[in-house]
């Protein structure tokens, strides 16, 4: 199920939506805190962030856990690919278990960012804010 959290009275303005892919509710709630200058929405499968993809949801940013049970980040990706190419461009991975062999080989076939558990805080605003950036100007050049 997804949980919207509108953006608070933060340092920068309420811009952008951001969408969390996490199978640990915890986890996603404290990525949620931590971008709440943004329009946040979680969800804890790739299957159901692909449905709110397909029900017309924009993101500016999604944030995806690598190791999830039923569907992987990876294969949200694929998925994404072929249904949401704009969207899938937006992916960016979060994961704690980027030493291990299974999941770097993953890591190696992609070629989104990568950010690995514990996130940076500093790390994690700065890459958003980026992304939402140059999501805003994308969209800005082409209804120009």
């Amino acid at each position: 199920m997804a949980t919207s959290q509108s953006a608070g009275s933060g340092e920068r303005p309420t811009v952008g939506r951001v969408l969390i892919v996490d199978d640990d509710p915890m986890v996603a709630r404290a990525i949620a805190l931590i971008l709440s200058a943004y329009s946040v929405d979680t969800v804890h499968s790739g299957a159901h962030a692909l449905a709110r993809i397909a029900e017309g949801w924009h993101y500016d940013v999604i944030l995806c856990d690598v190791m999830m049970p039923s569907m992987t980040g990876p294969e949200f990706l694929e998925l994404l690919l072929k249904t949401a190419p704009a969207a899938a461009a937006r992916v960016v991975f979060i994961t704690g278990g980027a030493a291990r062999p299974d999941v770097r080989r993953v890591l190696d076939r992609v070629s989104h960012p990568v950010l690995e558990k514990p996130v940076n805080i500093d790390t994690l605003r700065t890459l958003v804010d980026g992304r939402v950036l140059q999501a805003r100007d994308e969209s800005s050049e082409r209804s120009a």
